[in-house]
């Protein structure tokens, strides 16, 4: 498979203490998140205003980024605000809580497995390049033409383009706002 387009119906809904989250993938793919035997897993929740204590992930490391809404955390102790798409990296076991009503996204990866999550803002088109590795473009809130090769797709808000080749061009022309910022996951197994 060089790639696919991730919709809402591929998405496992499941509810978690501050409200539901949709993961939209785990790998390998016979892994669960209840066995902790997963390499990375890519998901997005939704937070209650109230105290949301966060789910201990020893071993693993944790990206994350609020999509709508400041989030504020306190992590050991420590009190931080990020704003929409700003990016916290923290290790899966530190003592976490979150206090906004946000819907965040996550990158889970288990302690030697080499990924990064960024933020990229669009507000034309912009060209990636993937070399390799397992690799996630996700579009939130703006309707994406998606160019790849001779192919057109049109990536709707909430999906996302999973990649996983040697090498492989990919264009997104932000078709019906001002400017959008996708989520970037580049993972190394």
């Amino acid at each position: 498979m060089a790639y696919k387009i991730l919709t809402r119906d591929n998405y496992i809904k499941n509810t978690w203490a501050g409200g539901v989250t949709n993961q939209l993938m785990i790998h390998p793919e016979n892994a669960t998140l209840q066995e902790r035997n997963f390499l990375f897993r890519i998901s997005s929740a939704t937070c209650g205003p109230d105290e949301n204590k966060f789910s201990n992930f020893e071993g693993y490391n944790r990206y994350i980024t609020p999509l709508d809404n400041d989030l504020r955390l306190v992590n050991n102790g420590d009190e931080i605000t990020l704003k929409p798409f700003e990016i916290l990296l923290f290790d899966g076991g530190d003592d976490t809580s979150s206090y906004s009503a946000v819907r965040d996204f996550n990158l889970i990866l288990k302690k030697g497995v080499t990924g990064s999550m960024r933020s990229e803002t669009i507000t034309d088109k912009a060209r990636f390049k993937i070399c390799g590795g397992m690799n996630l473009l996700f579009n939130y809130n703006s309707v994406m033409k998606l160019i790849i090769g001779e192919e057109e797709y049109e990536l709707q808000p909430f999906e996302a383009l999973y990649v996983e080749t040697d090498e492989l061009i990919v264009e997104l022309i932000n078709v019906d706002s001002d400017y959008t910022n996708i989520l970037v996951i580049e993972v190394e197994i």
